[in-house]
């Protein structure tokens, strides 16, 4: 079960899963949910739960995507290991010293195995921007089990029809009458997102089609041809006449998804696609993305050995129940031993498991230990990021090399003296200095070959 949150609605769906695949089971639109008697709208949303048979431990939160920064993230493959430390890192850096860290996931997108590369989704929500909400729900009796935004949603509604073809680009485009996103993929992979809200009217077609160029051209795909054009929102029905006039390859997003549904669902499925890809995610433990941008403390985790006391207790219970329904004392004083005995041998399965949580939790310190030590290898991450903002486009290295205090890095560059000057500004760099002359390419940029000495900069 999906609960999207749209402007003053809330929009829910039930998705289920069975032998024949997925299944659209109901949905529903509650408009100004906010102003109406929480008594009223748990009622509302106790039916809708009860009626399509949706548990509520596994509830999907989703989020507007203009409370979310998405961010791509291109790192070297040899920090995977120590990919959660790094990912944290990432984030203290993207976030203003002065302001609360805030509730993030990630998801690795791709693993370039031949170049050592990742390349990682980020997803960041302000705790202010989703505390209140996911509270909200839980004091309504529906705490979230996981908190998603639209991007991710459209990716698993894509993946549902079949997914992106290797290598090929698609484009989503999701319309809403003040809003809209365009979402960039190539393979299964996320390349580019960006959403603009509170508008008065959506912008015409060409505007948006030009949009879509810029997605392009900032991950340096213009000259590929783009396989398809997928619209979804509630926009989208009547804007697609204008799409196909202008360009080829457009259809519903909908319309690529493999889901049962009746027939009566259809003329109003654009406006669900969202949320039917937020509830797939709880549904499937492998095909679909799973960026959960819900803190871990709040997601309901269940072990087995959390299961053990319990059940000792229910059995427990279940024979003093049966000793009580025995009629005649000499019965009811056997069973009582009988009760006795086996909680007695009961009794040190229960130690076990206690011990062995104990063994657990000594053995995850350990771990966080170990993941400490690793965070002195972060500066190298450091200096990379430091290199790529602070060197124009046009550069293009050809090596770099790092040791324990200096930096050498050779390449082509339209000007190598600026390339000296920019290095010679940055606070981790010092003592900038060129290791051999500056020759000509025949590219026509020039060849430039420098070292600088390491100073990592004032906190």
């Amino acid at each position: 079960m999906a609960v999207e949150i749209r402007g003053q609605d809330l929009i829910l769906v039930c998705v289920r899963r069975g032998l024949r695949g997925y299944q659209l089971h109901s949905f529903k639109i509650i408009n100004r949910y906010r102003e109406l008697d929480p008594k009223l709208l748990n009622q509302e949303l106790e039916a809708f739960a009860k009626g399509g048979g949706a548990s509520k431990e596994s509830l999907v939160l989703g989020v507007p995507r203009n409370k979310v920064v998405l961010r791509h993230l291109e790192l070297p493959g040899g920090v995977e290991e120590n990919l959660p430390h790094v990912i944290r890192y990432q984030v203290e850096s993207l976030q203003p010293s002065d302001e609360e860290l805030p509730y993030y996931d990630y998801a690795v997108m791709e693993r370039k195995e031949g170049e050592e590369r990742l390349s990682v989704l980020l997803a960041m929500i302000k705790r202010a921007d989703l505390d209140e909400t996911v509270q909200f729900l839980a004091d309504l009796g529906f705490p979230p089990a996981a908190v998603q935004v639209s991007t991710t949603a459209l990716y698993n509604a894509l993946i549902l029809g079949g997914g992106p073809v290797e290598d090929k680009i698609y484009l989503v485009l999701d319309l809403e009458d003040s809003s809209y996103e365009v979402i960039l993929l190539r393979g299964g992979k996320i390349l580019y997102s960006k959403e603009v809200s509170n508008l008065t009217t959506l912008p015409p077609v060409e505007r948006l089609l030009e949009e879509m160029e810029v997605g392009l051209s900032r991950t340096r795909l213009e000259d590929q041809p783009v396989e398809k054009i997928l619209l979804a929102g509630t926009a989208s029905d009547r804007l697609m006449g204008d799409f196909k006039k202008l360009t080829e390859g457009c259809q519903f997003l909908h319309e690529t998804m493999k889901i049962g549904q009746p027939g009566a669902f259809k003329p109003q499925l654009n406006s669900f696609v969202n949320a039917i890809g937020m509830a797939l995610a709880e549904l499937s433990r492998n095909h679909f993305m799973k960026l959960n941008l819900l803190p871990a403390e709040r997601r309901l985790r269940r072990r087995p050995v959390n299961y053990i006391p319990t059940v000792v207790l229910a059995v427990a219970i279940l024979l003093v129940l049966a000793g009580l329904l025995v009629r005649g004392m000499v019965q009811e004083r056997k069973l009582l031993k009988q009760l006795q005995s086996q909680i007695a041998q009961l009794q040190p399965r229960v130690n076990q498991v206690k011990q062995l949580r104990e063994q657990l939790q000594e053995v995850e310190s350990k771990i966080g230990f170990l993941g400490s030590i690793h965070l002195g290898q972060e500066f190298q991450l450091e200096l990379l990021r430091e290199m790529t903002e602070i060197l124009p486009n046009d550069v293009w290295l050809s090596n770099y090399m790092f040791s324990s205090s200096e930096v050498k890095i050779n390449g082509l560059a339209n000007s190598a003296t600026e390339v000296i000057t920019l290095v010679e500004k940055s606070p981790y760099f010092k003592e900038v200095k060129p290791l051999m002359a500056v020759t000509n390419d025949p590219s026509g940029k020039q060849r430039f070959y420098i070292s600088a000495q390491l100073e990592k900069p004032a906190l």
